[in-house]
């Protein structure tokens, strides 16, 4: 054992994770073949499986599929509880600590799994395991030790904050922002989370626009690198491959065709995107408020929405609060939340938890509130404008204002274009308010105005909701009459099959 431990101190590879013999791999996976066939059996050795695990995550700490077998094994003898054993013990930690203390990475990784013996949801461990996956660059290993710290408690800001800048320095902006987000939420007053929430959005357009990778990466093993020197001095691999960058890309910020070429040098053609080229343009005349909603449209076109509402917010001020510009900013910030809430949503589709599910619920009410003032206001700026008072009508009912949102659909269903649509909202308000006859009603006239074709999925939905309407208030042959319609138009919709077979079934019971 002893000269085992040698050698992988010796011997780094590329990464600086250790190089492991030809021998020891072998032997290593004879370990966790025999630990997975233990962990198959019902009621395994939960401890014999963690031995023979732990051997094989401290000589290959990179390796993925023994770390997720390793914490897998300690998750499931401690039944998820989140907590680990119930009495943890204390002392132990003395050569882990010495090991931080030191930066020495690799001896950190080998104590690291036997502290977490007793609880694999332990932050104070898993944290500077992460940062020694960090210091090694074993990225997919360290965001697997991170998961874990973050389940403990997902609303820890110090933990969102960590896995935050993880994410981001592997170019994961999205979640990393979702992680952001978390800190804002836990400290209210936080000042670093909405900086960072802007610097990855702009490092996520400048990685989508060809600039590069993130300023780590860019700074390889500079001294200014959070894992220089670290490692046994390698610098990071993507250093390698992006040296070069800086002068070969072409990038303004690194040469402008206005500079003079040294004497005796061959002068370098630099061609300019036209991001670059509007960039020029503002840098040179800030008034320049033509450039600048060419710039932000730039970035809509490409999706960077967070930069194009800071370019739209500028030429906002400066064109005076100029209407048109308003409306612009305001649609771009709508799209922005609703991205947010779409990440956020998908996020809670992956982890499963209470508080993703909170911060799903959360997000979407302050969409809801923030399209219900934009369109309170273009209700008032043009009171004649359909679309507008429909949006703004919807917003009512998401948030609960039935009986306003009742007036608001009311002012719809004569004429205008969304008048199918507004009658069967209209219905669904007035079922909420458990007035059952008028909500019957407009369900009936949602169904009839959209016969002609123009709006089918309304008139299924409002077929639909009509039947189940009236099967419940025992209005059997209404109900009958609305499904049979739906079945007609399309067999297979929902469970309309079912419910007319049941409501002719209780209509035949009363008889005639």
């Amino acid at each position: 054992m002893t000269a085992e431990r040698e050698s992988d101190h010796s011997a780094t590879g590329v990464t600086g994770a250790p190089a492991i013999s030809a021998a020891l791999r072998r032997r290593l996976q004879q370990c966790f073949d025999h630990a997975a066939k233990v962990m198959q059996q019902e009621k395994h050795d939960h401890d014999y499986a963690n031995t023979l695990l732990t051997e094989c995550v401290q000589h290959d700490p990179g390796n993925l599929v023994y770390v997720e077998k390793f914490l897998e094994n300690l998750q499931r003898k401690y039944d998820n509880n989140k907590k680990g054993a119930r009495f943890a013990g204390f002392g132990g930690r003395g050569a882990f600590k010495k090991a931080i203390a030191k930066k020495d990475w690799l001896e950190v990784l080998r104590e690291g799994p036997l502290l977490l013996k007793t609880n694999p949801w332990d932050v104070a461990t898993l944290r500077p395991i992460a940062e020694a996956c960090e210091a090694l660059d074993l990225r997919e290993v360290e965001l697997r030790y991170l998961k874990n710290a973050l389940d403990a408690n997902p609303k820890d800001a110090e933990v969102n904050r960590h896995c935050a800048k993880s994410l981001q320095r592997m170019g994961q902006y999205d979640q990393a922002i979702v992680c952001w987000h978390r800190v804002e939420e836990a400290l209210k007053h936080d000042q670093e989370a909405p900086r960072m929430i802007s610097a990855i959005q702009i490092e996520k357009t400048r990685a989508s626009a060809g600039f590069g990778g993130s300023p780590r990466d860019k700074a390889g093993a500079s001294s200014t690198s959070p894992s220089a020197g670290r490692a046994g001095g390698h610098p990071p691999a993507s250093a390698t491959r992006g040296g070069a960058s800086a002068t070969e890309s072409g990038d303004s910020a690194a040469a402008s065709p206005h500079d003079e070429a040294p004497a005796g040098a061959t002068k370098r053609d630099v061609h300019l995107t036209r991001r670059q080229k509007l960039e020029r343009a503002i840098h040179e005349d800030p008034a320049d408020l033509d450039s600048l909603l060419q710039l932000a449209q730039l970035h809509l076109d490409e999706q960077r929405l967070g930069d194009a509402e800071t370019v739209l917010k500028r030429a906002l001020a400066m064109a005076g609060n100029d209407l048109k510009i308003r409306e612009k900013f305001e649609d771009v910030t709508m799209l922005r939340h609703r991205q947010q809430l779409s990440v956020s949503e998908q996020l809670a589709a992956v982890e499963r938890t209470r508080e993703s599910q909170e911060l799903v619920t959360h997000l979407r009410m302050d969409l809801n509130r923030l399209e219900l003032e934009i369109f309170r206001n273009r209700c008032d700026r043009y009171p004649q404008e359909s679309a507008y008072r429909y949006q703004f009508a919807l917003r009512l009912k998401r948030a609960g204002n039935y009986a306003e949102a009742i007036v608001q659909f009311s002012e719809l269903v004569d004429h205008a274009p969304q008048a199918d649509a507004a009658a069967l909202e209209l219905g669904e308000c007035y079922q909420m308010l458990k007035q059952y006859p008028p909500a019957l009603k407009w369900y009936r006239q949602a169904a009839a105005g959209g016969a002609g074709g123009e709006h089918p999925e309304v008139r299924k939905l409002a077929l639909y909701r009509g039947g189940v309407l009236a099967t419940a208030m025992k209005e059997y042959g209404v109900g009958e009459s609305l499904l049979a319609q739906l079945v007609n138009l399309d067999e297979a919709y929902k469970d309309a099959a079912d419910r007319l077979d049941k409501v002719r079934r209780m209509r035949h019971k009363e008889g005639p």
